[in-house]
């Protein structure tokens, strides 16, 4: 098996309750996930995890590399979010938002 280095060229979030309607949903959190050498990355687990919390919620990102946590599923505070893919290296460090 071969593994590579989860290198994500880009993971844009925007934090801020409210921003986009999915489906007349609101968004908590959103962004796209990408590497250097493949652009977006279609079925990347992203995770995010309330600081000092317990539970994590994840999504898939979609064929352009978009993920999107509704509103519903985070309430506003501080997150550690996480990526994996398939055949990739878990991305070390993770990063944090605050929504």
């Amino acid at each position: 098996m071969r593994l590579k280095h989860f290198l994500v060229f880009a993971l844009i979030c925007f934090g801020a309750v409210g921003i986009l309607p999915v489906a007349s949903e609101q968004v908590a959190l959103t962004g796209i996930v990408r590497s250097e050498a493949k652009g977006p990355m279609e079925g990347v687990l992203v995770r995010a995890k309330l600081v000092g919390g317990t539970v994590a919620v994840t999504v898939v990102s979609d064929e352009q590399g978009r993920y999107v946590f509704p509103a519903s599923l985070l309430t506003p505070g501080a997150y550690q979010l996480s990526l994996r893919a398939v055949g990739y290296v878990p991305a070390i460090p993770r990063w944090s938002v605050i929504i």
